[in-house]
């Protein structure tokens, strides 16, 4: 199972309900290609439909219980499974822009990219790379932070540090 946001992919694999350990795990992340395998088993293999960010310390990977049910469907009982996040190289909000699917190739399944939203349970923060007030705002229509003047006390963070300040401010709009 898989979900997207504009900055990133989060990827859910199932684990045999058996004795899988972070251990047995082998996560390969390139710009767009991921293999993940469990003892030398591939469990998912494959080119992306898009690129992602690949250097050590721009994915992570854990092994957890699983969360990623459709919310349509019943839950469905507590099983493990690999967590792999992966950031977006190219960050986009515009819903046509989206990957149609995980893997490249017409034998993955798709989805119309037309019909997505963004309906998280957490504010968004703008692109890494919005250098401008403009940008923020595209990026965050309707935002209410982006309504009212920037204090004195905010006016120095700059763009650039504005991840880093909400994050600090314990990921609260002020």
């Amino acid at each position: 199972m898989w979900d997207q946001t504009p900055e990133g992919v989060e990827v859910e694999v199932a684990l045999p309900a058996a004795g899988a350990s972070p251990r047995d795990v082998a996560v390969e992340v390139k710009p767009s290609r991921v293999r993940i395998s469990l003892r030398g088993e591939v469990l998912l293999e494959g080119r992306l439909s898009g690129e992602v960010l690949a250097e050590e310390g721009e994915w992570e990977w854990e092994v957890c219980a699983g969360s990623l049910a459709p919310p349509a469907q019943a839950p469905a009982p507590p099983r493990r499974v690999l967590r792999l996040t992966l950031c977006k190289r190219l960050v986009s909000y515009e819903p046509g822009e989206q990957w149609s699917s995980l893997l490249s190739g017409p034998e993955h399944p798709r989805i119309d990219t037309q019909l997505l939203s963004w309906t998280r349970d957490r504010p968004w923060r703008p692109a890494k790379d919005a250098s401008t007030r403009e940008e923020v705002a595209r990026a965050l229509p309707g935002n209410r932070l982006l309504e009212r003047p920037v204090s004195e006390e905010r006016a120095g963070e700059g763009l650039g540090e504005w991840g880093g300040a909400w994050r600090n401010r314990g990921g609260k709009l002020d």
